[in-house]
Formats: structure tokens, C-alpha cells, sequence
């Protein structure tokens, strides 16, 4: 009995047991099935939020199943291409592109993208496909439409290479420098420098500039944080040949690698620096030229019987007589006075001349041959044979190899080896300092010393009028002879050029224009008797100089007349004829060229010479279009004014110049 109310009460403990365990069992099934709800509802929802396509494709490319993207239309739709394959729906070079990638993707189990375009309604589409194992024999793509995107690739591959051209091809050079470090450089940047990419960016960036430069520079930018750009002064930057070239500098503030970082942008400027400094050395000796020609100017009249009474009262006095030897020195002193004084007047580029064949070896020969030179200087002379003839003044072409000369032998402290050397060359490529060049034959003449050499920093200035280097100690100089030289060297339409380092020497090379238009044979003699009895009709305003050149020229037999004006002159040759009339080019009332055009008008064959201490240039143009010949030169030498008398009036007269 009591075994089987155990049995009972057990039994009943099963039966609650199972039923709490289906409750619980039921429970269980509820949740699952809620959670497999929410799985699926997440999943759906992960789905329609996801902007890309699925297929489920096996590895001989059929198409097993699809879903499609939220919002995106189908290539096609799933009843035109389940259970098809790739290889029937899609070209075949893309076809054969999707196999490749999906045996990869089953034999490695690494994913593949895949980028194609297809045409739908005539319209070019995008689409990246990524291909991922899906089971044995089977991978997912998921291909999502990429047109936007590489629509926005191109537009920014454009734009990127419009920068780098628009970068690449600037006329400036443009650096981006962080960390007192170049980071970034064009290639005009290149060009600048000279250096390669790896010499700017393993450098501070300070060391491009000029040492002097640095401070100014880096305290620039240290000021510049707060600003957005700033045009800097003209700074000077350094390049790899050691080279000083002169720069703009335009500073920014930018980012690098979303740092910040300085954007430069460099303008060379260093020919338009050397035009202005070129500027303004040609505005000076403009302005010293027009107060040394003024004074100049006024100086001749006054020296002209310094310079001419001499020689008439040495004739007047015996042999052995005390006053000659006063008289010497006085011819002498105002030969030196008249030389300083036309200098003067070239330095003025007022000292006009007639521009004739010169042969530069006969010029050169009298230069070293009459000059004083002291032993120790070794003259070499390495002369071309048949050297072309120029065109210039002979007086002129003297004095600047004179200068030039005496300035070499000074430089070697009178001791060390003057080298004079001469050869036709052609030039038709501009020379160092000038930016064009007329194409042709030249002389070119070169003078070498050995002496010091002349320092960089004085390069610049040693065609500046009155620069000179002399000390107190010696003999000072008048700081006129390299103006000179220049400004004579450009009246005669030639190039200058200086090769000077310091302890070797330095040489200077002059280009003269050839003249081929007059054969050596013909060029003319000297003139063998000074003297005549001709007619002359002298015009001048100043009493002095009328004086001494009638003085002069009645000595030598002429028949001479003067008088005070270009008016006068006009009426006196209307009543008498006169074989020659000396006319001074500036005067009071009408000028020299205005008497002897109108003179002109009634004796057209009139010949003339011009008295001048200078003249404006265009009014001897005209001069000697007219048909005057030689320029006599203030103060007046009776040699010089003898021998351009009777070369004018031997002269067969032509016909005038229009």
C-alpha cells in the first residue's frame, strides 16, 4: 500500500516537472521565434539601408539569387537573368573579367573588387563589383553603382591637373616651407636655384638667401603668423653655382598636411634690378656730363690763347731768349688744362668729331711707342694681321685707349706685364650687360695687366664718373678715365666687356663696329703745306676767339675776315665770296647751322668748317648734311686748325647730303 502512494506521489512529480518544462519549452519558443523576428527584421532593415545590390552566383557563373538595392533600378529584372549565366548577359571582356575574379575568389577565399561601365539608356554607368566566398561553390557580389563618385574623381583629376600645369608653368617660383624646412617646390623653383628637389627640401630654408638677407627674412615671418600675406622688400637668394640673383618674395599663410606652413611665391627680378641700376648710373653721368659740357664749354673759349699765343710769340723772340722757356711750360700746362678739358667734354658726350677710317694697330703703335712707361712694365703686343678698318674719331679713339692704358699700368703698381692684343671676330649673340647686340663684324681689342684684379663689390661702379680707388698718398686721380672710356666706346656704336679676379689681372675688350666702306689704299694722306691765300670768313660771338684764330690763320697766309654773328656772316657773303667760312656752332642769334643754311641758299657750293666746343648731336647731323666737313675743337691748335683748312678748301667740292 505504501509502495504504491510512493509511486503515485512520484509520478506526480514527473507530471509537474514535465508540465513547468513545456511551460518552459513554450516560453522558450515564444522568445525564439520574437528574436529570429527581430534578427529578421534587422536584417531587412540592413538590407534596405545598404545602397548595393547582391547576387549569388555560382562558380560557373550562374546567377542563383538577387536582391536588389534600396531605391536602385535592376540591370534587369530577376526573371531575365536567374539561372542564367554571366557569360550570356554581359560582354564578353567583362564576362571574362568576372570569371577570373570569382575562381579566385573560391580558390584563395580573399575577396575581388571589380570596376566596369556599363551602357544603359545610351548612358554610361559605373559600377564596382566585390566578390566574397558564399559557401563551396558559390560567391555573394555585391555591386553598388560608382558613377557620382567617378564623375567626382575626374572633375578633381582634372582640377588637380590643371593645378599642377598652372603650378608647373608659372613664371615664378613657388615654395611651400614649414618647419624652417622647403617642403614643396615647382619647377621654376628648380630653374631659380639651380639645385635638385632633394638639395632644397634637406636644407633649412634660410640658406637659400644672402647671408646679409637671413635675419630680415626670419624675423619676417616670425611676425607674419597673424597675417595672411605680406610682399616682402627685394631680397637677394643665393644659388648652387654661388650665383646673387635678386627676388620678389610674396609670403602666405597656408597649411601642408594639415599643418600649417608658409606659401612663397619668388619673382626673379634681378635683370630688372641691373636695368635699374643701369638706369641709374646713365642718369648720372647725364648729370655730370651736363655740368662738366657747360663748364667745359665755357672753360675752351677762355683757354684758347693759352693754348695759341705761345706758339705766335716764340716766333716774335731770338733764338736762346729767356721768355722760351716760360713760354714752354706754359704750352705745356695748357696742353694738360685742354686734355682734362676734353675729357670733360666727353664725359658730356659734347665733344662731337668727325667719324673717319681708323686703322686701331697705327693708333695703338703711336700710343705705345711715344707713351713714358716705366722698365718694369713687359708690353706684349699680339696684333692680327690685315686687322678691318673702323669708323670713328681718332682723337677720341686715342684718348680712351690712352685711359685705358695708363689705367692698366697703374693697376700693376708699374711693374708686371701690359698685353695688348687685337683679332676681327663676329658677333651675333648678345655680350654680358647688354640685352641686344647689333650682328656683324667687329675689331675687337683687348688690354690685359696682371696687376690685383679690381674687387666684386666695385665691380658695378667703375664706369661711374668720378669713382676712382686712388688713395690720398698718390697721385689722385680724376675718377673720369673708365666714364670716358664707356661713353666714347658707345659713340662709336661698341660693347664693352670687363674679365677681371682678383690677383690675376683684369682685361678690358672693347667691339668696334668694321667699316668696310673705304679701302685701306685710299685713306688719305696728311696734308703736305698748312699754309694758302685763300678767303676765309670767321664766325664767332666771342671776341677771344675770333682774335686768336684770325691770328692763326693771316700767320699762314689766308686772307681772313671775322665777324661777331651768323646774321653778319649771312650779309657779308652775300656782298663777297669767301672760299671757306669757319662757323661756330653755338651763338648768339641764329646758331652755326642756321647762318650756313641760309648762305646755302645763295651759294650752294659754300664750303665750311664747324669751330666748336661742343654742339647738340642732331644740330651736327644736320651740319653735316648740309655738306660742312671738320670740326675744329676749342681750344683751337694752329696745327689742327692749318691742316682742316687745307683739307677743306683741296677738297673737290659734291653735291650736298639731303
Amino acid at each position: 500500500m505504501n509502495d504504491r502512494k510512493k509511486n503515485k506521489d512520484q509520478l506526480i512529480k514527473e507530471l509537474q516537472y514535465l508540465r513547468k518544462r513545456v511551460t518552459e519549452l513554450k516560453k522558450a519558443e515564444i522568445k525564439g521565434n520574437q528574436a529570429l523576428h527581430e534578427s529578421e527584421v534587422q536584417c531587412k532593415a540592413v538590407l534596405d539601408a545598404v545602397p548595393d545590390m547582391m547576387f549569388q552566383i555560382s562558380k560557373d557563373g550562374t546567377y542563383l539569387d538577387f536582391i536588389p538595392a534600396k531605391g536602385v533600378a535592376p540591370l534587369l529584372l530577376p526573371k531575365e537573368f536567374l539561372g542564367k549565366k554571366l557569360t550570356d548577359l554581359l560582354p564578353k571582356n567583362l564576362s571574362e573579367r568576372a570569371m577570373a575574379s570569382i575562381k579566385c575568389v573560391l580558390k584563395t577565399g580573399k575577396p575581388q573588387t571589380l570596376e566596369y561601365q556599363i551602357i544603359q539608356n545610351s548612358e554610361p554607368h559605373d559600377y564596382e563589383s566585390r566578390m566574397v566566398v558564399n559557401g563551396p561553390d558559390k560567391v555573394l557580389a555585391i555591386v553598388r553603382e560608382i558613377t557620382s563618385r567617378k564623375m567626382t574623381e575626374a572633375a578633381l583629376l582634372e582640377s588637380e591637373k590643371k593645378y599642377r600645369m598652372v603650378v608647373g608653368s608659372s613664371n615664378e617660383a613657388i615654395f611651400i616651407v614649414q618647419n624652417d624646412h622647403i617642403k614643396f617646390f615647382n619647377a621654376t623653383a628648380l630653374k631659380l636655384t639651380g639645385y635638385r628637389g632633394k638639395d632644397l627640401t634637406s636644407r633649412p630654408y634660410l640658406k637659400l638667401f644672402h647671408p646679409q638677407d637671413r635675419e630680415f627674412v626670419a624675423e619676417k615671418h616670425r611676425k607674419r603668423i597673424s597675417e595672411k600675406s605680406s610682399r616682402l622688400d627685394s631680397l637677394r637668394i643665393i644659388d648652387k653655382r654661388g650665383k646673387v640673383k635678386w627676388v620678389e618674395l610674396t609670403s602666405t599663410i597656408s597649411e601642408w598636411r594639415g599643418e600649417p606652413a608658409y606659401l612663397w611665391f619668388l619673382k626673379d627680378i634681378t635683370e630688372q634690378k641691373r636695368l635699374q641700376e643701369e638706369l641709374a648710373r646713365v642718369q648720372r653721368l647725364e648729370t655730370a656730363g651736363r655740368v662738366a659740357g657747360q663748364i667745359a664749354h665755357d672753360f675752351n673759349n677762355l683757354l684758347s690763347p693759352l693754348a695759341a699765343y705761345p706758339v705766335l710769340i716764340r716766333e716774335q723772340l731770338p733764338e736762346g731768349h729767356p721768355t722760351l722757356e716760360m713760354l714752354d711750360e706754359m704750352e705745356d700746362s695748357a696742353k694738360k688744362i685742354a686734355e682734362i678739358n676734353q675729357q670733360l667734354l666727353a664725359l658730356g658726350r659734347r665733344g662731337h668729331y668727325a667719324m673717319e677710317p681708323i686703322d686701331l694697330h697705327e693708333l695703338l703703335h703711336g700710343i705705345l711707342t711715344l707713351g713714358k712707361f716705366p722698365k718694369e712694365i713687359v708690353i706684349k703686343e699680339a696684333f692680327t694681321p690685315d686687322i678691318f678698318l673702323v669708323k670713328g674719331g681718332a682723337a677720341q679713339l686715342t684718348r680712351a685707349l690712352t685711359n685705358l692704358i695708363n689705367n692698366a699700368v697703374e693697376a700693376m703698381n708699374n711693374q708686371g706685364v701690359l698685353t695688348v692684343k687685337t683679332e676681327n671676330t663676329y658677333l651675333d649673340i648678345p655680350l654680358k650687360g647688354y640685352q641686344t647686340i647689333d650682328p656683324g663684324e667687329y675689331v675687337k681689342l683687348s688690354i690685359s695687366d696682371t696687376g690685383a684684379g679690381i674687387r666684386p663689390e666695385i665691380m658695378d661702379n667703375i664706369f661711374d664718373p668720378f669713382f676712382t680707388t686712388k688713395k690720398m698718398d698718390r697721385r689722385r686721380g680724376s675718377g673720369l678715365g673708365l666714364s670716358i672710356v664707356h661713353g666714347i666706346v658707345e659713340d662709336h656704336n661698341g660693347y664693352i666687356q670687363v674679365d677681371s679676379k682678383p690677383g690675376k689681372g683684369t682685361t678690358f675688350s672693347l667691339y668696334f663696329p668694321v667699316n668696310k666702306a673705304v679701302d685701306r689704299k685710299i685713306l688719305m694722306s696728311e696734308v703736305k703745306s698748312a699754309s694758302g691765300d685763300e678767303r676765309i670768313l670767321i664766325v664767332d660771338d666771342d671776341p677771344i676767339q675770333r682774335r686768336v684764330a684770325g691770328q692763326l690763320l693771316r700767320r699762314l697766309g689766308y686772307r681772313v675776315q671775322v665777324v661777331s654773328s651768323g646774321e653778319t656772316a649771312v650779309t657779308h657773303l652775300k656782298k663777297r665770296h669767301y672760299d671757306l667760312l669757319i662757323v661756330d656752332m653755338v651763338m648768339d642769334g641764329i646758331d652755326g647751322v642756321e647762318a650756313y643754311k641760309r648762305i646755302l641758299e645763295f651759294e650752294p657750293k659754300q664750303k665750311a668748317i664747324i669751330l666748336s666746343g661742343y654742339a647738340m648731336s642732331n644740330r651736327v647731323q644736320t651740319a653735316i648734311k648740309l655738306g660742312a666737313g671738320s670740326f675744329v675743337t676749342k681750344p683751337i691748335s694752329q696745327k689742327v686748325l692749318a691742316n682742316a683748312v687745307r683739307k677743306e678748301l683741296d677738297k673737290k667740292h659734291g653735291r650736298r647730303r639731303n
